[in-house]
């Protein structure tokens, strides 16, 4: 793997870890406002996205 590929990997995986930070944060934020599970919340998350067409990131 050239070294260029092994930065663009490196920079892809900095980036969907911050992206999995965000995520988890927000449906901590959604499970301890309104006492729902990580299910429900992941699930309010997704729907939330769907409906304002955007990425869930």
């Amino acid at each position: 793997m050239s070294k260029q590929a092994r930065d663009l990997a490196d920079s892809d995986i900095d980036r969907a870890r911050v992206s999995q930070e965000n995520t988890d944060l927000a449906r901590g934020l959604l499970m301890a406002q309104y006492g729902v599970d990580a299910d429900v919340a992941m699930r309010v998350l997704r729907r939330q996205s769907q409906h304002t067409n955007r990425k869930l990131r």
